[in-house]
């Protein structure tokens, strides 16, 4: 873990906006490339493993700016639910509850599941094996990290 530069005043330093910022490019790239398009020679194009990787990066990065905003390090870990278990207690609640509510009931054994999502993804074409995900949760579990993130944001305005 490195220390970072956070002061305690009503402003994100440039590290804390430049992480976020990063992670809303990578969902971006994810939301742009989740679904089928049709090309001008009629063919399907569904990018669904760049996406998956996108969004996946981008939960560790909304994991990686709150860990920041809350205790002014920067972690160097990559797996979900380590990340996840860096974030303040009240934070990991209010995560855990609004996925719950969402219905995803069974939240702590899909993080796990998903921890590594990024680099087994990423390196897709190793696998032998048949791999499965769980996009809804993901997409879920980012869209709510990113409603924590912003009242963060907010706050330091």
């Amino acid at each position: 873990m490195k220390k970072g530069n956070l002061n305690k005043s009503n402003y994100l330093d440039i590290k804390a906006n430049k992480i976020y910022t990063i992670s809303n490019q990578y969902f971006k790239v994810y939301k742009n490339n989740a679904n089928s398009k049709k090309l001008p020679d009629g063919q399907i194009e569904f990018l669904v493993f760049p996406a998956i990787v996108c969004l996946v990066f981008s939960i560790e990065l909304k994991l990686k700016f709150l860990i920041y905003v809350q205790k002014n390090i920067l972690v160097e870990e990559h797996e979900l639910d380590e990340l996840y278990k860096n974030l303040d207690s009240e934070t990991q609640t209010k995560l855990k509850t609004k996925m719950e509510n969402l219905g995803h009931n069974d939240f702590d054994s899909i993080l796990q599941v998903e921890s590594k999502s990024f680099v087994t993804w990423r390196y897709i074409y190793e696998s032998d094996s048949k791999l499965n995900i769980h996009l809804c949760f993901l997409k879920d579990f980012c869209l709510e990290l990113d409603n924590i993130c912003k009242k963060y944001i907010d706050a330091s305005k």
